[in-house]
Parts: structure tokens; sequence; C-alpha cells
């Protein structure tokens, strides 16, 4: 029984290990995709973005006026591959 245990072990431990992108092609496809949404464009006036800023929850996109959050929250994984993810976009503030 303990074998058993142990070579399913070994199967099924490489499909976690390799089940999500490297942190940086994870980071650059949900910059991607912020980058796409309208809601960004719509939400901020059309200056250019200055910076965006990664943080535990999310991203902090900044123009020279104006900076938003947006928020990335994770789906269970299922598959190999990116993480899927959705965003939320916090609202605009002015800087100062």
């Amino acid at each position: 029984m303990k074998k058993i245990f142990i070579i399913l072990l070994a199967l099924l431990m490489p499909i976690q290990a390799f089940a999500l992108l490297p942190p940086l092609n994870q980071s650059i496809v949900e910059i991607e995709t912020i980058l796409s949404d309208e809601t960004l464009t719509q939400r901020l006036r059309p200056n250019a973005i200055e910076e965006i800023m990664h943080f535990d929850k999310g991203y902090l996109i900044q123009t020279k006026e104006q900076q938003l959050f947006v928020e990335v929250i994770y789906e269970p994984a299922t598959r190999p591959g990116a993480q899927k993810f959705r965003l939320v976009f916090h609202s605009v503030e002015e800087r100062t």
C-alpha cells in the first residue's frame, strides 16, 4: 500500500509542479490583458502610461495625471498554462 502511494505521488507531483506559467510569463499575460481591456481606455484620460507597478493583488497603472488600481482575481488552476483570472478596475484617482 505504501509503495502504491509513493508511486502515485511521484506521478502526480510533476503535474502540480508545472501546472502554471513562470511568474514572468504570467505577469506578461496579465499586463497585456489589462492594456487591451477597453475599461482602461474608458477610465483614464488619453495620456501616456508612465508606470505599471505590480502588487500582491494586482497592478497600479499611472499616467502623469491619474492612477488606477486593477485587481487580479485568480481562478483555481485546472490545466497547465496561464492561470485564468478576471480583472476588477477600481476607481481612478487624481495624482497630486
